[in-house]
């Protein structure tokens, strides 16, 4: 049934074509900035401005879904870092043994106080 509806969509689609082209046989002059197309079927130049244009907005659109990738890319490595952060707080103890908290403490002790930038 697919194929059956895909064939009709493409006799339909050259069928249209074909009218389309039967009544813009006209020939035109382009003119463009550095130069002119003499005597073109305006069917011709009216397929190939649409197709310009169809690859203008191709090419925007293409540089609009570059930049969304690059953008979900860094919050994914952002997500990626903090998931593994809490990971790593998850795993790390609670209570300190005694011997560790007075050496944390002595070390705190004698660390030297930090001078601000104005100091």
């Amino acid at each position: 049934m697919r194929r059956l509806l895909a064939a009709a969509l493409f006799v339909a689609a050259l069928v249209v074509g074909w009218r389309f082209a039967g009544e813009n046989s006209t020939p035109v002059t382009v003119r463009y900035l550095i130069g002119e197309w003499v005597e073109v079927s305006l069917w011709v130049v009216l397929l190939g401005a649409f197709a310009g244009g169809m690859a203008f907005a191709g090419m925007v659109g293409l540089y609009h879904v570059a930049k969304l990738k690059l953008v979900a890319r860094r919050y994914r490595k952002s997500a990626s870092h903090l998931e593994a952060e809490v990971q790593r707080l998850r795993n790390h103890p609670l209570a300190v043994d005694e011997p560790e908290a007075e050496s944390m403490a002595r070390a705190a002790s004698t660390r030297r106080p930090v001078m601000g930038r104005g100091a």
